[in-house]
């Protein structure tokens, strides 16, 4: 099992981001077929998701537990109908709530993805780009109706959220702590 940070191709400029050592495998405009050539089962995290050694240890014993499963850690996203929903849903697009323990619909944040299941997406559907989308779809057609198993004992933080990116938070949200 490999560790990799998927990355965008042109990151924008100025936009808050994570600067670590894990192996960087290009996305292009949200393609991540690149994680299908690394030739590894692989926890992938988002160029701007931070996440905690602690935490990461943990979700990849998780996913050490049930190898051939696909695995997700609750993001919270911050650009959707509701800001701070997780990136997690059923079939129908309705959002999850905290514990739901399966998700049919899933971002790619933080996400534990078998190489045999790479392979057979990227093999079952040439030419189509493998997003998270895309992924968690087909994943629900010719994998597992159930979905994927949510890892809620972690929580990485996706830094594009507006405070991160302007640098200003609301007086409405800070504490008056001395």
């Amino acid at each position: 099992m490999l560790v990799v940070r998927a990355w965008p191709d042109h990151p924008p400029a100025g936009r808050p981001h994570i600067v670590d050592g894990w192996r960087r495998v290009i996305v292009d405009d949200y393609d991540y077929r690149g994680l299908a050539g690394v030739g590894d089962d692989v926890i992938s995290l988002d160029w701007d998701t931070a996440v905690g050694d602690e935490d990461l240890r943990l979700f990849a014993g998780q996913a050490a537990a049930s190898p051939g499963d696909v695995l997700v850690a609750p993001v919270r996203t911050y650009y959707g109908p509701k800001a701070g929903q997780w990136n997690l849903a059923d079939a129908d697009g309705n959002i999850l709530g905290t514990g739901t323990p399966r998700a049919q619909v899933f971002g790619f944040g933080m996400v534990y993805l078998p190489a045999r299941l790479l392979a057979a997406y990227t093999g079952q559907q040439p030419g189509v780009k493998l997003t998270d989308m895309w992924f968690a779809s087909w994943h629900l057609d010719r994998v597992d109706p159930r979905g994927a198993a949510v890892c809620w004992a972690v929580r990485p933080v996706h830094l594009h959220y507006p405070a991160a990116i302007s640098g200003t938070i609301r007086e409405d949200v800070t504490s008056n702590a001395a």
